[in-house]
């Protein structure tokens, strides 16, 4: 790590509480290996919630966000606005979804254990159902899931043809399948 990059967080290491510094520069790969072990006794924490490209943020749609993060106190609400050369390239030109839209939405409830019961976690899933139904489309890194399904709510139609069409070129035998899955079918 440089000098500047230090000298610059020196200020936010010495805030009371910090116990632990581990500065330096890693390689990426080594990074992800450095997760915690699972333990079944303490689950890890999650959230709930989601994310969406809304077309018009109009005042259903911030009714709708305002209320998801007024009913769970513990979560984050993210908007952003996607004007400008988002909006220049063509849907066809690309695999992105929703290129029309003129929002990225996000909410989330976080899940620590303890804090949402089944009801709870319920409610704000439908609470987000309601809101990624306004959307055009999910954009796929801010998902959690990589389970079957999670392709074709990020892609419309047309856009999933031509993405399995590339992926039977190119991956006949869906060798890369650990991610957002598009079946070469």
């Amino acid at each position: 790590m440089t000098r500047p990059a230090r000298e610059a967080l020196e200020p936010l290491l010495a805030v009371p509480g910090v116990v632990q510094r581990d500065l330096g520069v890693r390689p990426y790969p080594d990074v992800l290996l450095e997760q915690p072990e699972f333990d079944p006794e303490t689950p890890m924490p999650g959230s709930v919630g989601g994310n969406t490209l809304l077309r018009v943020l109009d005042d259903a749609a911030i009714e709708r966000l305002v209320a998801f993060r007024e009913s769970n106190p513990a979560s984050v609400l993210f908007l952003r606005s996607l004007g400008g050369a988002y909006g220049d390239v063509p849907q066809q030109e690309s695999a992105f979804p929703a290129r029309d839209a003129t929002s990225f939405a996000m909410a989330r409830a976080f899940d620590v254990p303890g804090m949402l019961d089944d009801a709870a976690r319920t409610r704000a899933l439908g609470d987000w159902n309601e809101i990624e139904s306004l959307g055009g489309g999910v954009y796929g890194n801010f998902t959690t899931s990589t389970e079957p399904g999670w392709a074709e709510r990020m892609y419309p139609p047309a856009t999933m043809a031509r993405l399995a069409a590339v992926k039977r070129e190119w991956d006949p035998q869906n060798l890369f399948r650990r991610n957002h899955n598009v079946r070469p079918e």
